[in-house]
């Protein structure tokens, strides 16, 4: 192949340089050995020139890029479109031609190991805020598209602009400082967020949202919120500027409420494993702003706490209580007469287990499983703990009868059958359990 024009370059190049970030990664992937021919080398070089592009763009814009794409926890933040700042990137090459071209020099993989960044990015950032803030006509094009995104984005994003430099320099500190929010800590917080005030008077929340958007559990933020505030009560607070972060995390846990109630068990184990972990989320959510905040029974977020609290409680507890009963719906028992009239009860061996039973009683245990490590701080420890004793005892019987019907090689007795309900009981004690439990009753199985 031959190689390609200077006008159909440029056509590439044009198509390269919109092309989305996943696209212009799988040509890179497709042109990085010579096995395409000297015929694309052209738009390997391409390719390369705008795979670094974007490596610096997005180092330039690293705190913001968060606040790009939606969490997946479904927790509140502000939000950008995906697309604004690579449309910012463009207008920025054009605009700030000198320290684009710095800081297209000075990648080093997003910092030299010890969180220094090149002052290029910085400035970068400080020029597209300066820019966007006074109505610069070079960046109008960006201003009009984030205000038909949503009226005031376009002065929200230049105020994040103009304090990323400050949340860039926090980023390498904030993990020490959610891991122990020591005096030192937290006068460094504080300082970090006058210097944001200083910048703007939305820069001190704006920061905060920036730090929020990188936290793998958002409701520890309100670590750096009670630092920054010196541990104000919730009255003071839920009127603050600093309300949101408090309204979010209540918020949070109110939608983890939601979805917990529509739980079903009929949606299997893959559901009550999304359910127990909402739990999970919103009792450490709970937990945190107790430890940070300083609430008021009587306030407006202390009685909110109290009834999620409550409810969490109350509607865990109640779908732990109905584990015992789908169990003994999926292990069916039916009467037999010993020494005349006397009646017991033992397994029903005469149908393979119901797929649909089986399934509604792992997506219990499944749940009580998950539930596990919030259940003292979550408040329905002791009901998990009598509702495991309880079908412990029952799984322990049910074994001991399935078993001794094995041993007894009764001619009636379908082993297909018995043995797949063996499988489920040692599925059951698996998750109620443990899975050393579950091993203990295939080793019996096998044995007999």
């Amino acid at each position: 192949m031959g190689s390609l024009s200077h006008e159909r370059i440029d056509v590439v190049r044009a198509m390269i340089e919109t092309a989305p970030d996943n696209a212009v990664r799988e040509l890179e992937a497709a042109l990085r050995d010579d096995a395409a021919g000297k015929g694309l080398a052209a738009v390997r070089e391409l390719i390369d020139a705008e795979v670094w592009d974007r490596n610096v763009r997005d180092a330039v814009f690293s705190p913001l890029l968060p606040l790009c794409q939606p969490r997946g926890d479904g927790f509140e933040q502000i939000q950008f479109p995906a697309v604004v700042l690579p449309r910012l990137w463009r207008v920025m090459k054009k605009a700030c031609p000198t320290p684009i071209s710095v800081a297209l020099a000075s990648l080093t993989a997003g910092s030299d190991g010890e969180g220094a960044f090149p002052p290029a990015y910085d400035q970068l950032c400080r020029e597209a805020s300066a820019a966007l803030l006074g109505g610069d006509p070079q960046f109008a094009a960006i201003t009009e598209f984030l205000e038909a995104y949503r009226p005031g984005a376009a002065q929200q994003l230049a105020v994040f602009l103009g304090v990323t430099p400050l949340a860039r320099a926090a980023l390498p500190r904030l993990h020490a400082w959610i891991r122990n929010m020591s005096s030192d800590h937290a006068a460094a917080v504080r300082l970090m967020y006058k210097d944001a005030v200083k910048i703007s008077d939305d820069g001190g929340p704006y920061l905060i949202e920036m730090l929020t958007a990188q936290l793998r559990e958002p409701a520890t933020i309100l670590r750096l919120v009670s630092a920054v505030t010196r541990g104000a009560g919730d009255r003071y607070l839920s009127s603050s500027e600093m309300g949101r972060f408090g309204e979010r995390v209540l918020a949070n846990i109110d939608s983890h409420l939601q979805r917990l109630r529509l739980f079903d068990v009929e949606k299997g184990p893959e559901a009550a494993d999304e359910a127990a972990k909402g739990v999970g989320v919103a009792v450490i959510a709970a937990a945190e702003f107790e430890a940070n905040l300083e609430l008021d029974k009587e306030g407006v977020w202390g009685q909110r706490l109290s009834k999620q609290k409550g409810a969490l409680a109350s509607i865990t507890e109640g779908y732990l209580k109905k584990c015992g009963k789908l169990v003994a719906e999926a292990l069916p028992m039916q009467p037999v007469r010993v020494g005349g009239a006397t009646l017991r009860n033992e397994p029903n061996l005469t149908l393979m287990p119901d797929e649909r039973l089986v399934r509604r009683a792992m997506a219990g245990l499944t749940f009580f499983d998950k539930s596990r490590l919030c259940a003292s701080q979550g408040g329905y420890g002791v009901v998990r703990a009598k509702v495991c004793e309880e079908i412990t005892h029952g799984l322990d019987s049910y074994i001991e009868d399935l078993l001794g019907l094995l041993h007894a090689k009764d001619e009636g007795l379908n082993l297909e059958v018995a043995n797949a309900y063996l499988d489920v009981v040692a599925e059951f004690m698996g998750l109620i359990q443990d899975q050393k439990s579950a091993q203990i009753v295939r080793r019996r199985a096998a044995a007999v």
